[in-house]
């Protein structure tokens, strides 16, 4: 699977979780994005200028710390987001 597929999935993926994304020109970041709350609405904002690589990547870690379990997705999109999920579980 191409990664801009894999960007397009999981933001059907965040869709269905209620989560708007959008990408805009983030100033003075050294991330590629992430999540955050904006009005009582979660938002997965991403850099513009990013790479698709890049886009993944923010998506599936915002998307770790989320309950993913009764979301319909490939293989590959459920496991890349289960990376970051067991990241995150370990860190926390």
């Amino acid at each position: 699977m191409k990664a801009t597929e894999v960007v397009q999935e999981l933001i059907g993926v965040a869709d269905k979780l209620g989560v708007v994304v959008s990408f805009e020109a983030l100033v003075n970041t050294v991330s590629a994005g992430g999540l955050c709350r904006v009005n009582g609405t979660h938002r997965i904002i991403i850099e513009k200028r990013t790479s698709d690589y890049e886009r993944a990547f923010a998506l599936a870690k915002a998307l770790g710390g989320m309950d993913i379990s009764d979301v319909e997705m490939s293989d590959i999109c459920r496991q890349f987001i289960g990376r970051y999920s067991q990241q995150l579980a370990e860190a926390g």
